[in-house]
């Protein structure tokens, strides 16, 4: 089966390793549109026409059949939109990212990082309100997450002070909180940090719900996976990354292209 991620960076790799991890052999293409990055720092509606014209690009000249939405703010901008207008499967990441909070917390408080695009749209609020409405939330954004966990290396003493800055953020909205949301796709990069730091609470990373869903449209394979690669930046830092994050790719069977937006009627280039 052939299965598109799309991401605005590397934060969506952490979704197609659990994928990988869990559906096995299958062809993957990832798109990470890291010219645009961060997406929830963008107004959602910008956010919707890059994901948008993603999403297109994957579903007619890469044939997918189901698409991962791997970014939260993308989620919250286009996931509706796209279910509609496609006729293949359509996985977010909101919705697994609550059931999964739900089913790990004990005591129902839970708290939510995200980015700014995420916290505003109240997403994650209205979704766990829905599933269960005596559960008590709160949010904080963390706009300088995603561009920390974008450089190849950080002090572990930055990470540090920056993680327990939003946690003091949410501790003191809600004392009882036992479970976190990391509602970005690219938190759980930082996920034995958080795990290290403070390890009494349940960190939540959507992505293993996720998995979980896609598996029902994934008919079991037995052949050799590969995974393309588009991104809309240098392969040198991504390449990194990747080798960082998925050390076991085959790489006789794995392709990293750069993707154009200006040679596709598009400026890419636009902020």
């Amino acid at each position: 089966m052939r299965i598109g991620v799309l991401d605005s960076g590397i934060g969506g790799l952490t979704v197609l390793k659990t994928l990988i991890e869990n559906l096995g052999a299958q062809e993957y293409v990832y798109f990470g549109d890291e010219i645009h990055m961060p997406y929830g720092e963008k107004p959602l509606a910008q956010v919707h026409e890059y994901v948008e014209n993603i999403a297109q690009f994957l579903y007619q000249e890469e044939n997918i059949d189901l698409l991962v939405i791997a970014c939260n703010t993308a989620t919250v901008a286009s996931f509706h939109i796209l279910q509609e207008e496609l006729s293949i499967p359509v996985v977010g990441m909101i919705q697994p990212g609550s059931q999964l909070a739900l089913e790990k917390s004990n005591n129902r408080h839970i708290g939510v990082l995200a980015t700014r695009g995420t916290v505003q749209s109240e997403a994650y609020l209205q979704k766990l309100k829905e599933l269960a409405p005596d559960c008590q939330v709160v949010q904080e954004a963390c706009p300088d997450f995603v561009t920390l966990i974008e450089k190849t290396h950080v002090a572990q003493k930055e990470k540090e002070q920056a993680i327990f800055q939003h946690w003091t953020k949410l501790y003191q909205q809600d004392s009882k909180i036992d479970t976190v949301i990391l509602g970005c796709t690219h938190f759980p990069i930082w996920q034995a940090n958080f795990q290290k730091y403070l390890p009494s609470i349940h960190w939540v990373n959507p992505a293993e719900e996720v998995a979980r869903q896609a598996k029902n449209y994934v008919p079991k394979e037995d052949k050799k996976a590969t995974f393309t690669f588009y991104i809309t930046t240098g392969k040198e830092a991504f390449t990194q990354h990747l080798e960082q994050m998925l050390p076991h790719l085959p790489m006789e069977t794995t392709r990293i292209k750069i993707f154009d937006w200006k040679k596709r009627g598009y400026d890419g280039t636009k902020n």
